[in-house]
């Protein structure tokens, strides 16, 4: 995954970290072929929530939830949810449950499976990947 390497490469050269997310967003957008958006708003409400999805995900929603996805790709036949996280560590419950969530909620939007998804975090140094609808 050559875009995985770069995308680390980048984020990784030293610049301020608070300043250098738009820029690379931007970047992505313009030269990279598979990323479609960048800082795509995403929501999902408790009625959209199906029964079946409440127990088989183990979620309650009391008010509707938001966010931004920071990159959005689509490679092959899949769309791919990237989120920087500084200091991204392999097994942070928060920001799986996090890309989760965008990836369901992103699922309703759209009206496309949760299997067609792919979401991911990364660093300077580091890139996980997981699969949501295997969560």
């Amino acid at each position: 995954m050559q875009t995985v390497r770069f995308a680390c490469a980048i984020y990784g050269t030293g610049f301020p970290r608070a300043f250098f997310k738009r820029p690379i967003e931007n970047f992505f957008l313009a030269n990279d072929s598979t990323t479609v958006a960048i800082e795509v708003p995403v929501y999902i409400k408790p009625e959209e929530l199906t029964k079946i999805e409440q127990k088989e995900y183990g979620l309650t929603l009391n008010e509707p939830l938001s966010g931004h996805i920071d990159i959005l790709q689509q490679r092959f036949t899949k769309i791919h949810i990237l989120d920087y996280k500084p200091d991204a560590k392999r097994n942070d419950k928060a920001t799986i449950d996090q890309l989760f969530l965008y990836s369901l909620a992103l699922s309703k939007r759209i009206s496309i499976p949760l299997r067609k998804i792919v979401a991911a975090f990364f660093d300077e140094n580091n890139y996980f990947q997981i699969q949501p609808s295997e969560i």
